[in-house]
């Protein structure tokens, strides 16, 4: 019996050791060269960290051109090859195979961010996977590569904890507070103008006597009726459009 379970207890530490180190091998991919031994280590174990504690996979792939590496398939776009990359190499994690890959071809000096699972789509929303190229894509202009990398670790990690947090990084929070503010600003324009409005009335009834005041007569034709309406439906911007494989993307170029 204890033999048994010695080679039970034996099998399972192999076979996670090995998922760590082929996870930790996938994670940072650089085949252009644009990172020292050292700092690919560091990123690598960074992403494995964020990786292992929020269940889902954070990848980076950089390749000289997204049509080099197969022979056999022949990629239209980043997008694609982005697909085919996440699906053979990445895996993701979990059931439903969260994780979130940066992808980018030299050559064309393309970039996709691409996500997939329940987790990864809802953490990575469209909006917020726009949100996180701003993170990287300054630094990418000087080649200034490990910074870049560096800094797109962190967003990913501060977006995966409001995820798990139930507050994922989307447009509708930033459309809301943006509501509130144009509330704001239509409510002191109005209070402005009827203030307006009532010292004019008092310099007419000074010189004309007591009648009706001009307030009251103008007050009764103004309506707020607008103060709280907003033409702007929050659920079209925010979300994360996905496709039929299961995936979600912003791409462009760097």
């Amino acid at each position: 019996m204890k033999k048994k379970t010695a080679l039970i207890s034996l099998f399972l530490f192999l076979f996670f050791a090995n998922f760590s180190l082929w996870g930790v091998n996938f994670l940072i991919i650089d085949n252009c060269n644009l990172l020292s031994s050292k700092q690919a280590n560091t990123l690598k174990n960074k992403a494995r960290d964020i990786s292992t504690k929020y269940k889902c996979g954070i990848y980076i792939a950089v390749v000289p051109d997204i049509n080099q590496l197969n022979s056999e398939d022949t990629f239209n776009n980043i997008e694609e090859y982005a697909e085919y990359y996440f699906s053979e190499y990445c895996k993701g994690m979990g059931a439903s195979g969260d994780g979130v890959l940066l992808v980018m071809s030299m050559k064309e000096r393309d970039y996709d961010i691409l996500a997939h699972g329940d987790f990864g789509n809802r953490a990575f929303t469209d909006y917020g996977k726009s949100a996180i190229s701003s993170s990287f894509l300054t630094y990418f202009s000087d080649d200034n590569w490990f910074s870049g990398f560096d800094s797109y670790l962190n967003k990913v990690e501060k977006y995966l904890e409001r995820a798990e947090q139930g507050n994922p990084v989307d447009a509708d929070a930033k459309l809301k507070n943006n509501n509130y503010i144009v509330v704001i600003i239509m409510f002191l324009c109005f209070a402005l103008v009827a203030a307006v409005i009532i010292i004019d009335s008092r310099r007419v009834n000074k010189k004309s006597g007591p009648e009706t005041p001009l307030a009251a007569k103008q007050m009764k034709n103004i309506r707020p009726q607008n103060l709280n309406q907003n033409n702007t439906n929050p659920g079209n911007m925010g979300g994360t459009h996905i496709n039929s494989s299961g995936f979600s993307h912003h791409s462009g170029k760097f």
